[in-house]
């Protein structure tokens, strides 16, 4: 209601256009929100943020190949911009193509270094790739920018166990559980920890 009434007001603000276009995304009603997105582009054209959010609305309506070159118009236009770069990385993970998404997460984390979500999701896709190294270093700075966050400690807790450090992934998964302790992932992390003797330190938590 307060967006709807904000267009009536400012009927040529794409801000207002599409700021209702995500509420409506919200509640479901795409097709809506659609019309909406593409009257913010022709009032704004050069507007990135609202390309990263119409790449997102295509996504959802699985018309990738239009939300892919949304994504690209987006970082194209505004190249400091962290969220469009981290939008386009989490679009280009989910859709199969994790060294491209890498690519954009690291841009995401050059462009803002204290954007927590792309650290994390950036050592994420490094871990799936095995470059434990790295993976660690993003998990450590995204726990550093948001100490209560428990995701990065049981994160942190499986890089360790893949690297055969049981006593340190333990400290890591009891401190997520610490900061989260309804945390079921964590506590089974913690159990196979425990539980590690020369057989199962090669067994990865999952």
């Amino acid at each position: 209601e307060e967006f709807s009434t904000a267009l009536r007001f400012s009927p040529n603000s794409a801000k207002a256009h599409a700021n209702l276009a995500t509420v409506l995304i919200g509640k479901g009603n795409l097709e809506e929100a659609q019309t909406h997105f593409e009257a913010a582009l022709r009032i704004d054209p050069n507007n990135a943020e609202v390309h990263s959010g119409y790449a997102y609305l295509l996504e959802r309506l699985g018309r990738l190949e239009q939300a892919a070159a949304e994504c690209a118009t987006a970082v194209r236009l505004d190249p400091r911009s962290a969220m469009a770069w981290y939008s386009y990385g989490a679009f280009l993970e989910k859709h199969g193509k994790p060294e491209e998404a890498i690519a954009q997460y690291r841009q995401a984390v050059k462009v803002d270094p204290r954007h927590v979500d792309a650290h994390l999701d950036l050592a994420s896709a490094l871990f799936q790739k095995g470059d434990l190294q790295e993976a660690k270093a993003h998990y450590l700075e995204g726990s550093r920018l948001d100490p209560k966050l428990a995701q990065p400690h049981n994160d942190l807790g499986k890089v360790f166990m893949r690297e055969g450090d049981v006593p340190q992934a333990i400290v890591q998964f009891e401190e997520a559980l610490r900061l989260h302790p309804d945390f079921p992932e964590a506590e089974e992390n913690l159990r196979i920890a425990k539980g590690s003797d020369a057989e199962s330190l090669s067994q990865s938590p999952r």
